[in-house]
């Protein structure tokens, strides 16, 4: 019975390990990039844009969770550069 709980978990962990890989691949950002785009200005939505206000909401929420990994990812880049010419300058 254990074993069977253990394994419906171990089974549920291994998609978050690759998905966490699928982030970190540079090219996952262009797809995100521009499936965001093409969404944007795509007529069918998740909510209609017609529908005042609510309409928008999924627009915006699209625009905020890429605009957020945009930032992180470049925080990232910068970080990395930084430590490689702290690295260098000490040697």
């Amino acid at each position: 019975m254990f074993g069977s709980i253990k394994r419906f978990f171990l089974s549920k962990l291994q998609p978050i390990s690759f998905y966490k890989k699928l982030l970190n691949d540079p090219r996952t950002r262009i797809f995100t990039i521009i499936f965001t785009l093409i969404y944007l200005v795509n007529p069918f939505d998740v909510i209609p844009d017609f529908i005042p206000v609510i309409g928008w909401i999924d627009d915006l929420a699209l625009i905020a969770i890429l605009t957020e990994s945009l930032i992180q990812k470049n925080r990232e880049k910068k970080r990395s550069s930084v430590d490689a010419k702290s690295f260098r300058s000490n040697r």
